[in-house]
């Protein structure tokens, strides 16, 4: 951080890619491992606070759609599946705070995946469940 930030890399950091690369360069291979294991780090020093805003902006976003989407559908199952997926997003992305893992591409592509299925299923069910209630005559009590 302290490189990026002497260097005047401060707004758009050093590239893509190159944490690795500075890293070996200030401590070596001494210390074994030179990932950073924080997300938001590695998106500093790699892309500088305009990319970091948009990495944290791409979190911020997608919790409060998930979140969202928890509070205006109807059916509980649906409610149950986004609850979950909105919890297991939220601590995938406290979890960047020490591992790399929002970069897992093996990892993006089964959330992303379940997280799609889940809005593709809960769009068709809401639908569904319009197209039900839509035809049916209201009961009126006398």
């Amino acid at each position: 951080i302290f490189y990026t930030i002497s260097n005047n890399d401060i707004w758009f950091g050093n590239g893509t890619g190159s944490f690795m690369d500075f890293a070996n360069e200030i401590r070596g291979d001494l210390f074994g491992d030179l990932e950073p294991h924080n997300e938001y780090v590695r998106s500093f020093v790699e892309n500088g606070l305009i990319g970091l805003s948009v990495f944290a902006f791409y979190i911020i976003s997608f919790t409060v759609i998930l979140i969202s989407r928890i509070t205006k559908l109807k059916n509980k199952l649906d409610k149950n599946v986004f609850f979950v997926l909105s919890l297991l997003f939220i601590a995938l992305s406290f979890a960047s705070l020490s591992d790399h893992i929002l970069r897992s591409t093996p990892l993006q592509w089964v959330l992303m995946a379940m997280l799609g299925g889940a809005f593709s299923i809960s769009k068709k069910s809401s639908k569904e469940i319009e197209k039900l209630f839509a035809n049916k005559p209201e009961i009126t009590h006398q």
